[in-house]
């Protein structure tokens, strides 16, 4: 008996080791950081992070924390957890112009970026991710990006990345200025500039599209990939205010023509948040049950927003009937409170009073599980008890 409860114990000690294991994060100085990762061979594994991230907040406590993504990760990398505003962390973001969170940057074990993928992954797409970020086969050179993290940029671009909310954005003419100033719009510090700044001159932009296969040579194609992005997006905002069809389908096809990866789903997407921005819900519908029909619905994020959205600008009911079709596969593949807030709320504008309450009440449970503020759900049951 006691030898059976010597064998139990141990069983209990070991498995609750192997659950409390965490990521071995390296606090380091980013020349520590860099001469760890050369001298033991490893990839530097960068976790972008904000303070006022939430997404962050929920890879934090969910897939960061799954054992498979921490044996990756600490047999594999040397892992940098750094805040984007402040310290050696907001020079990284400078350098790379992050701007979205959270970002993953990967560099080799001699320093160089390689990889760079955005936003909250769940466990399985994410240890896809860790594993195709040392794949050399679906990396990318950066050579244009100097060792540095001491690079002079001009001062409206350190503004455009100064932390806790004093970002400024610059004014297009300060920075064609500045553009027209220089004798090489490919060094590095020309390349930030215009990879960051979404208001340029046009001419600039013509000079990247011209010469796309040099830059992607020298920062990588999903570096280029995202500046494309910002020109057709800007090019989508207009299309939004003059409400035009064709200035629309024109942002898309700029972003088709010129970005490395031929996204086949990216015309709806352009079209949806066409119809959604000027809450045309009737015509925003097709475009993205088509979306959804071809890419399930694994890609919660998206969805909620729009759903959000269709909530926020009081959408017809009979659409929120769709939305909450919609958030309730949503919530299935992954119940967590941003979601099922959501659901609560299209629910309750659909007319569902009943489950409305139910899902206000598991959203509520769910968000002080995670630790997060629930006070605009719960006067949303609030008002869903009054009405019933």
């Amino acid at each position: 008996m006691q030898r059976l409860l010597t064998v139990l114990l141990m069983f209990v000690a070991a498995n609750f080791t192997v659950q409390g294991k965490e990521i071995a994060y390296y606090n380091k100085s980013w020349n520590q950081i860099n001469e760890k990762a050369k001298t033991e061979n490893k990839y530097i594994f960068v976790d972008c992070y904000t303070d006022w991230c939430y997404y962050c907040k929920v890879m934090d406590k969910g897939t960061m924390k799954d054992p498979k993504i921490v044996d990756a990760l600490n047999k594999n990398f040397v892992s940098v957890k750094l805040n984007m505003e402040e310290g050696e962390g907001m020079k990284l973001c400078k350098k790379y112009h992050v701007q979205v969170f959270p970002t993953f940057l990967i560099f080799n074990p001699k320093g160089e970026l390689v990889y760079k993928t955005i936003g909250s992954q769940s466990v399985d797409d994410f240890a896809s991710t860790l594993n195709d970020a040392r794949d050399k086969t679906k990396q990318f050179k950066s050579p244009g990006y100097s060792r540095t993290l001491d690079t002079k940029y001009p001062e409206f671009y350190d503004k455009l990345y100064a932390g806790n909310g004093k970002r400024t954005i610059p004014k297009e003419e300060e920075v064609n200025e500045f553009l027209a100033q220089q004798s090489d719009l490919s060094n590095e510090v020309s390349w930030a500039v215009i990879a960051s700044c979404g208001s340029i001159d046009k001419k600039y932009v013509d000079v990247v599209f011209q010469k796309i296969e040099y830059y992607r040579s020298k920062y990588g194609a999903p570096n280029v990939d995202n500046f494309v992005q910002k020109v057709s997006e800007k090019q989508l905002k207009e299309a939004i205010k003059h409400k035009s069809v064709a200035e629309m389908e024109l942002a898309a096809m700029t972003f088709l023509n010129n970005n490395s990866q031929k996204d086949e789903f990216l015309p709806f997407q352009y079209r949806i948040t066409y119809f959604k921005s000027i809450e045309d819900w009737g015509n925003m519908i097709q475009p993205l049950s088509t979306y959804i029909a071809k890419k399930g619905f694994s890609e919660g994020a998206y969805i909620n927003s729009i759903c959000w959205d269709m909530n926020e600008k009081k959408a017809e009911s009979k659409y929120l009937v769709i939305a909450a079709q919609w958030m309730s596969k949503v919530c299935e593949l992954d119940p967590q409170y941003a979601y099922m807030d959501t659901y609560a709320a299209v629910l309750y504008g659909a007319g569902d009073v009943g489950n409305a309450l139910k899902t206000a009440e598991k959203a509520i449970e769910l968000g002080k599980n995670e630790g997060a503020d629930t006070k605009s759900t719960e006067e949303l049951l609030t008002i869903i008890k009054e009405k019933k």
